[in-house]
């Protein structure tokens, strides 16, 4: 079975039509749990798939969220705020990077608090201009950081909303 490429900018792969799923029987393996978690999660998802060549030259990311297809200096929804990928899978060089659409959503949020920059970029291969954030390649492991501690703190406080309205019953 060959794995086919979307064609509506929803997303670029939906990598369900495999039907993959990494099975651990080892019982020596619960440190790879998280990992495993991982990878059925993305073998299970859509992809959005972008070259990120001028990473290497600028050492930026450039994630888009608007695009002026038609030439008219007009704007309209695309990558980020229109795709329904689970995960963006980034080609820079010869890594790949995996970063969850919740992650790229949350930096879209926050990125005036997190002092991320948004550009208009120049014209691509196809004649269209995009808009979307800038960001520096060295800040991805801190942003991930700061993402995941908000996520256990508003479970944190959740649980103990829980706890609080379960003990006045």
């Amino acid at each position: 079975m060959k794995l086919k490429m979307n064609d509506d900018y929803r997303y670029d792969v939906d990598m369900a039509q495999m039907d993959w799923q990494v099975e651990d029987s080892n019982p020596f393996s619960t440190r790879e749990l998280p990992s495993i978690n991982l990878f059925n999660l993305i073998i299970k998802g859509k992809i959005e798939m972008k070259s990120h060549m001028q990473t290497l030259k600028t050492g930026n990311l450039f994630i888009e969220y608007q695009i002026d297809n038609k030439g008219d200096g007009v704007l309209v929804p695309s990558g980020l705020s229109k795709s329904e990928a689970n995960f963006w899978f980034l080609n820079i060089g010869d890594m790949g990077l995996f970063l969850s659409d919740e992650f790229l959503q949350w930096i879209f949020k926050h990125q005036d608090r997190l002092e991320i920059e948004t550009k208009t970029n120049e014209k691509t291969a196809d004649d269209h201009i995009g808009h979307g954030l800038i960001i520096p390649f060295y800040r991805i492991l801190e942003l991930q950081i700061e993402y995941y501690q908000q996520i256990e703190a508003a479970a944190t406080q959740k649980r103990v909303r829980e706890l609080m309205f379960s003990n006045n019953t």
